[in-house]
């Protein structure tokens, strides 16, 4: 068995739910109108910090807005998180997300060319399913509720 390492880098994911339709203010986004169902973000922490910080970070409900994420959570229940230790495939993931399923435009993704790396579905099985089969294996997988 592996042993935890609290400053483990790498690549994250998070599924949300949101319980209802809102229109939600996303910083220099706008308003943006979010359906009630699951939402995937993607991450990455490569700081010394490690990744387990920023999803620490992500968990908290009252944080200053320094994130697209951080206006969204207010309003959501996380439900689990996946993590891809040592690995910067952050883009990789949304591009194959894309493939797939209803991108947020320009969620989350300021510092890069994707289109988004927030991706919505009324079912969060299919997200995991998918990831499964685009070849990425979470080395964590926690259930949060």
């Amino acid at each position: 068995m592996k042993e935890y390492n609290p400053k483990i880098k790498g690549t994250y994911f998070m599924c949300l739910f949101l319980p209802s339709q809102q229109n939600i203010v996303i910083g220099k986004l706008g308003k943006i109108n979010f359906n009630r169902g699951y939402y995937l973000y993607i991450g990455k922490s490569f700081s010394k910090s490690g990744v387990f910080s920023r999803i620490k970070r992500h968990l908290l409900k009252d944080t200053c807005k320094r994130w697209h994420i951080d206006y969204l959570k207010e309003y959501t229940e996380f439900k689990f998180v996946g993590i891809i230790e040592n690995i910067d495939c952050e883009c990789y993931l949304a591009k194959i997300l894309n493939e797939k399923f209803v991108k947020i435009k320009k969620f989350g993704s300021s510092d890069c060319k994707c289109d988004s790396h927030l991706f919505y579905n009324n079912k969060w099985q299919e997200f995991i399913e998918y990831i499964k089969k685009a070849g990425i294996k979470p080395r964590f997988l926690f259930n949060i509720n």
